[in-house]
């Protein structure tokens, strides 16, 4: 599925520089100097994860593990996870992109002042917080509030924050998706992007 898509984008991108996506309203715009799309046909798929050194010059290969079909391709690379964990993954992703759908909605409607969905983003940070341990602390962005979900902080959580109500455990002092909770180790989230970066690093070197 995920190939067909950039396939398709790949092919617009060729067509047009300007691209629209009806269904959240947005506009992309395609270099014709930068080839950060590719298609199918121009993708080198790998199916062992590999690291490229420095000095490598050549386009990073896309690494998978299962085929459009949902299939795996190589045995040795399938991860042992337990029906129960993926059931949860896929649960939490539903969750998520439905929460997305009604905050993005409350937003538009002049509801709430601000919202970022993670539309097209789930699987990553779910996938991410997954592989954690709860007591793992996590320096996220706006968008990845995924992480929130997989370890229970539940909708009204979230949504009293996105809302600033007096049941907010920030009590209305941040703006909206600046989610943040001490009892689950979650770093409150921070307006300019990439702060998390430095922080995480720095986090992880002092222990």
């Amino acid at each position: 599925m995920f190939s067909r898509i950039t396939s398709s984008l790949a092919l617009a991108a060729k067509k047009s520089s300007k691209l629209k996506i009806s269904s959240i309203q947005q506009t992309l715009y395609f270099s014709s100097e930068s080839p950060a799309i590719v298609s199918r046909a121009q993708q080198e798929w790998v199916y062992r994860m590999d690291v490229n050194g420095q000095e490598s010059t050549t386009p990073i290969p896309a690494y998978r593990v299962m085929d459009e079909q949902g299939c795996v391709i190589d045995p040795s690379q399938e991860p042992k996870i337990e029906v129960e964990k993926l059931l949860k993954m896929y649960k939490s992703m539903v969750l998520l992109n439905t929460m997305d759908k009604i905050l993005y909605e409350s937003q538009r409607q002049g509801r709430i002042s601000f919202y970022m969905t993670s539309f097209g983003e789930e699987a990553t940070h779910l996938g991410s917080a997954a592989a954690l341990n709860n007591d793992d602390l996590v320096y996220a962005q706006y968008r990845e509030c995924g992480v929130l979900v997989w370890r229970g902080f539940g909708l009204d959580n979230l949504m009293n924050q996105c809302y600033g109500n007096k049941l907010d455990l920030g009590k209305g002092k941040q703006m909206p998706c600046h989610f943040g909770s001490k009892d689950i180790n979650f770093v409150t989230i921070s307006s300019p992007l990439t702060t998390q970066l430095p922080q995480a690093c720095w986090f992880s070197l002092r222990i």
